[in-house]
């Protein structure tokens, strides 16, 4: 802020400002990690979250529009998905307000796909017949989703296993034993889990019976 103030005749006039700003180029990063699946809504993201910027000197326009691309206000934004697999990418303009000619583009990338994950098993038998030994979840042979995270509780709520990401692999899958240590087993009962394929899933929930 610069002041000034004149002498005219001897006569000073009231102090005045003036607001003097220094253009900064903003630096609009990529995002490229968005997923959501078909027919469901990626809601109230921010993609101004991982970028460079003066907060108080800036203008964000969407230059490329897309379908079900929806805008709250407050830089936070929806997309609904629709019925078939795809990436949907748009483009952003990311400017200072005081230089509008200093800018940067970012694109937005959302990975559409059918949500596979909606069974899992509800039964285990680790009795070392190699049959049905593990917990597999089918579709983590079709999509690795490597960002999964599966959480397993007992009767009293107690949890007894967790894996971020859970594994079909048969060295790593659960086998009913307390964190997945071997010589841990847990007793024949029936216990409660929740799956979630990625991390904005709403997750799946339900039980499995471990009978040996």
């Amino acid at each position: 802020y610069y002041t000034v103030a004149a002498n005219v005749n001897g006569c000073i006039t009231p102090l005045d400002s003036a607001l003097v700003r220094m253009g900064v180029t903003p630096d609009a990063v990529d995002d490229l990690q968005y997923e959501v699946a078909t027919n469901e809504i990626l809601v109230d993201f921010n993609v101004l979250l991982n970028d460079i910027y003066v907060p108080d000197d800036y203008t964000l326009t969407i230059t490329n529009p897309q379908p079900g691309l929806i805008n709250h206000g407050n830089d936070l934004y929806s997309f609904e998905a629709g019925n078939s697999n795809t990436n949907v990418n748009f483009i952003y303009e990311l400017c200072s307000e005081a230089c509008p000619n200093l800018c940067d583009i970012g694109i937005v990338n959302i990975a559409v796909r059918e949500r596979m994950c909606n069974t899992v098993p509800n039964i285990i038998t680790p009795n070392g017949d190699d049959l049905n030994d593990f917990l597999m979840i089918p579709c983590l042979d079709i999509e690795p989703y490597p960002l999964n995270h599966l959480v397993i509780y007992n009767q009293w709520g107690d949890r007894v296993y967790e894996a971020m990401p859970y594994s079909n692999d048969p060295g790593k899958a659960w086998r009913g034993e307390l964190f997945g240590e071997p010589g841990r087993g847990l007793p024949d009962a029936t216990y409660f889990y929740i799956f979630k394929a990625t991390p904005d899933d709403k997750g799946l929930r339900g039980f499995i019976e471990v009978f040996r």
